[in-house]
């Protein structure tokens, strides 16, 4: 393994790269921890990543980091298509959209979150179904235990599988969304990016506790591609080309750090969509998050 990459990216250095303060993947981001509230400034490099985070059983004579090399290769495609959407401020109409559909994809599945997402949902069945088994037997049922191999059904290897798999089910969904870009206008702050930058919401609001859902209408998708531009999508409804001001700076801002676990920003300060309608700041946002912490 001395040889192999053991820094896994979930959001790769190429797309930070465009929300440092200089854009280049040597620059600086200002990021800041929702969880631990803390600030500080890093490089692509030294964010977004876990150790063996893409790692595989892939046998006796496999490579247990084929995915992340795959990855690797694949991103290097995704880089040039993102480099001609930025330069030209045009999604591509021809093979390259199926591209920009498989790294946004990507980009939906890959980040810690979903990993957290699944794996609490399969701890809360395996909760359930002992509680079940428990209280059948003191009912007096005879109850089969529970296969002693699990846990291990579900294990590292099982996540990245799933990740894979989630990811070619998406691209092909996102691709039937009519997809346009925002620009931010001359003045208005930037744009920042996040752990989980993808973000999915209800274009108008829903009654009752029913998630959003990317295959469902009525919903909006969108993801920062750079500090001054994002890509916004939406079923049968063509959202339009927009230039954004400091107000739609701060909403498209709260969209992609609703999820975040990770905010990583161009500079210490961003725009950011307070609960009243108004445009905060960073530290009011630190302030949200500690009060409701407290």
């Amino acid at each position: 393994m001395s040889n192999q990459p053991r820094k896994h990216h979930f959001v790769p250095q190429f797309y930070l790269s465009g929300f440092t303060d200089d854009g280049t993947v040597e620059g600086s981001l200002s990021v800041l921890d929702t969880d631990r509230l803390k600030v500080w400034k890093g490089k692509p490099k030294d964010v977004a990543h876990q150790r063996d985070f893409h790692e595989i059983d892939g046998g006796p004579n496999g490579d247990p980091m084929i995915v992340e090399k795959l990855l690797g290769e694949f991103e290097g495609k995704w880089s040039s298509v993102l480099r001609d959407v930025i330069e030209r401020q045009h999604v591509p109409d021809d093979d390259r959209f199926g591209d920009l559909m498989m790294f946004v994809a990507f980009m939906a599945v890959r980040v810690p979150r979903i990993r957290n997402i699944i794996t609490s949902f399969l701890d809360e069945v395996r909760r359930k179904e002992e509680f079940a088994r428990n209280w059948l037997q003191q009912q007096g049922q005879q109850v089969e235990p529970a296969p002693e191999n699990e846990a291990d059904e579900f294990d590292q290897t099982w996540h990245v599988q799933q990740m894979v798999q989630m990811a070619v089910t998406l691209a092909p969904i996102l691709s039937l969304r009519t997809w346009n870009l925002w620009i931010v206008k001359s003045g208005a702050p930037d744009l920042f990016c996040s752990d989980s930058p993808v973000a999915l919401t209800w274009a108008t609001a829903v009654t009752g506790p029913y998630p959003p859902g990317f295959g469902l209408r009525n919903t909006v998708v969108s993801v920062p591609l750079h500090k001054r531009l994002a890509m916004v999508g939406m079923f049968d409804v063509d959202v339009g080309r927009r230039l954004l001001e400091v107000s739609e700076v701060a909403q498209l801002n709260s969209a992609t750090g609703m999820q975040a676990g990770q905010i990583y920003s161009p500079t210490p300060d961003f725009a950011w969509l307070m609960k009243n309608g108004s445009v905060g700041s960073r530290g009011d946002l630190l302030d949200a998050l500690k009060a409701t912490g407290s």
